[in-house]
């Protein structure tokens, strides 16, 4: 049998829990745009064709992956640079926390590229910047059509 004092450290204990679980909610908040412009999940929207010809989802994307994919996807013919999709996102009432929001979206930028979701119209050099273009035609589409 526990006694009160086992029972207030456990309170406590799932208190504490409760308000790290609010506070990463609220993190997460400031990653969704305000009015109808939120982007789509990306784990909805691609999928790919394994080897054997079994449908399997692509690997979830982190949230920022999925807004810098829906300002892409919404102007799609449009090459973008670190600085023109940060203006945009800021634009769509986006808040990013970093410090540096440029040098988090070049890392969302180069994850995305791996991913083959974004492909590299001009590699960033020196103080060049990068100039990159949302893929219409994604790897796991392609597999598809064939």
């Amino acid at each position: 049998m526990m006694d009160r004092k086992q029972l207030g450290d456990i309170q406590r204990r799932m208190e504490d829990e409760h308000r790290r679980d609010k506070e990463a909610l609220e993190r997460l908040m400031r990653f969704i745009p305000d009015g109808d412009s939120n982007p789509k999940s990306v784990h909805q929207v691609f999928s790919t064709r394994d080897s054997g010809g079994k449908q399997s989802d692509v690997e979830p994307l982190s949230e920022m992956n999925q807004l810098c994919l829906g300002v892409m996807r919404d102007h799609s013919e449009r090459d973008w640079t670190i600085r023109a999709l940060l203006q945009e996102m800021e634009s769509n009432g986006a808040r990013l926390p970093a410090t540096r929001p440029e040098g988090m979206l070049n890392r969302t930028m180069r994850r995305l590229v791996a991913h083959g979701l974004v492909t590299v119209v001009l590699e960033p050099q020196g103080r060049r910047a990068g100039i990159y273009k949302f893929r219409k035609d994604p790897p796991g589409e392609q597999k598809m059509a064939s």
